[in-house]
């Protein structure tokens, strides 16, 4: 990728001070793009109602005369074709396989009438499909089977695809198409894989181009909303105070791409809270959720077993309407995270997430740990997408150094699945593993971060340019449209 473009570019122009890019551990302002928002419709399932009747007593002339009357009723929604339609017993069928990164179907022709489609998700991470002028199934979790009832279509090439972020660029897309013939039963036929569209290498240089383009050439692309800033607290009675409450928003991953969110505070990740060691808090949760929600402090020793945040083990869950009251008084320091414990494989990836920093009350090692600044970048998968601090390449906020600056990045695993992350023509030095400081550091480009582990990196800023940083299971940052998803770049200016 050419990026020293970026070096004759205006430094940090059009920027605006953030920190989650980074929070401040020197003088120096270290800034992010400025924030700037558009839903799924949803589906239901549809069932048949039958009617079976035999009289014993009648003539065998009146079964006969009942039986060829059978019917079913169905009613259409208005909501374009994605709830109800004709008879189930009447449509064609298929079933839909989801995966890491395609959608495979029993079949890709379809008669024109009514379609009722068995979406199943295979892969390793939330999918949904979504047909353009049809409208979008929910998210469908790891394991999960949902109906997709299309309604009646008409004759005609409709395009099908994952709309989580990022996946319909992985490759999760394709056609289908409907027949001039009405169906009288279930269709069968023999498997068809829907692939990317194999574009021509012109077209796939372009879309690279442009997108690269865009982010390089000034701030990155705007969106609305910016998690993980730092929340301040009340004094109450001598202690700090934090308050979150939970709330369910529409959150922009990258331009355009709205999702439901779950979220603290209404942002993802939610607001960083940062405290030092053997300081007592207080943290105020307040649900406005439509289901129950609790918060557990994960990597955070607490000599309290009643503060550990896990529903029914060690306190009952915070109702809808609700208010509970943590009390914390972290033991050790280091970076850490806090997360839902309720529902936590729907509530998490939904964006219940966020992260807890806990500063030493010593110096805990020598001299490798100094640092310029700091960054912090939560990971995170599922219905949101692939993201870094809850956006998706072009909306993903860059890390800016000088050459010579020495940058703390605080990696956190969110997620559902593992993420090598990787940076390119530097040396990570990593110095801390789940919070845990490594008495023998060791240097790396790419680093493996399962689900919840949390590692404290070093980076020396050495060459001048536009470095990538991205997920390294290319398939969550780069396709034939170009990156995307868990992408961003390390930018070098000069000293």
């Amino acid at each position: 990728m050419a990026c020293t473009a970026w070096t004759l570019l205006p430094a940090q122009e059009g920027w605006v001070t953030a920190t989650m890019g980074p929070t401040s551990a020197s003088t120096d302002e270290v800034t992010m793009p400025d924030s700037n928002p558009t839903p799924e419709p949803a589906i239901r399932e549809s069932t048949d109602g039958f009617s079976v009747l035999a009289f014993l007593a009648a003539g065998i002339a009146v079964v006969f005369a009942v039986v060829a009357m059978g019917f079913s009723l169905r009613n259409r929604s208005d909501s374009g074709g994605v709830a109800g339609a004709e008879s189930t017993a009447k449509a064609a069928t298929a079933v839909v396989s989801l995966s890491d990164f395609r959608v495979k179907a029993s079949t890709s022709t379809f008669p024109a009438g009514p379609i009722v489609l068995t979406l199943k998700n295979e892969g390793p991470s939330a999918h949904n499909l979504t047909i353009d002028g049809i409208g979008a199934s929910p998210v469908i979790t790891v394991g999960q089977t949902a109906s997709f009832d299309l309604g009646s279509l008409e004759a005609g090439t409709y395009t099908w695809y994952c709309n989580v972020s990022g996946h319909k660029e992985a490759g999760m897309t394709g056609t289908f198409t409907v027949t001039g013939s009405s169906a009288t039963g279930a269709v069968a036929s023999a498997s068809a894989t829907t692939t990317p569209a194999g574009a021509d290498y012109k077209a796939v240089d372009a879309a690279h181009q442009k997108v690269v383009k865009a982010f390089l050439s000034g701030p990155p692309a705007k969106t609305s909303g910016l998690g993980g800033q730092p929340l301040e607290p009340k004094l109450e009675n001598g202690v700090k105070v934090f308050e979150l409450t939970t709330k369910v928003v529409q959150w922009e991953v990258s331009p355009g791409q709205l999702f439901e969110a779950w979220t603290y505070n209404g942002v993802v990740p939610g607001p960083q809270i940062r405290i030092k060691q053997g300081e007592t808090i207080k943290v105020r949760l307040k649900n406005e959720l439509p289901q129950s929600t609790s918060i557990h402090w994960h990597g955070v020793e607490l000599a309290d077993n009643k503060q550990d945040g896990v529903t029914f083990v060690t306190q009952d869950p915070v109702k809808p309407g609700e208010t509970y009251e943590y009390t914390l008084t972290p033991i050790n320091c280091g970076s850490h995270m806090y997360h839902s414990h309720h529902a936590a494989d729907s509530q998490v990836p939904l964006g219940l997430i966020g992260a807890f920093i806990v500063d030493c009350a010593t110096t805990p090692v020598p001299a490798f740990y100094a640092h310029d600044s700091e960054y912090t970048e939560i990971l995170n998968d599922g219905p949101l997408g692939f993201g870094i601090n809850g956006k998706g390449f072009p909306a993903t906020a860059p890390v800016v150094a000088k050459v010579g600056e020495k940058t703390l990045v605080r990696f956190m695993n969110e997620g559902l699945i593992i993420h090598p992350m990787h940076l390119h023509g530097h040396r990570m030095t990593v110095v801390a593993k789940d919070g845990n400081f490594l008495p023998a550091p060791y240097e790396v480009d790419t680093l493996n971060i399962a689900p919840g582990e949390r590692y404290d990196v070093i980076v020396t800023s050495l060459y001048p340019g536009a470095w990538a940083f991205h997920c390294h299971i290319l398939t969550h940052a780069e396709s034939e449209q170009g990156l995307h998803g868990m992408t961003t770049v390390w930018v070098v200016q000069p000293a």
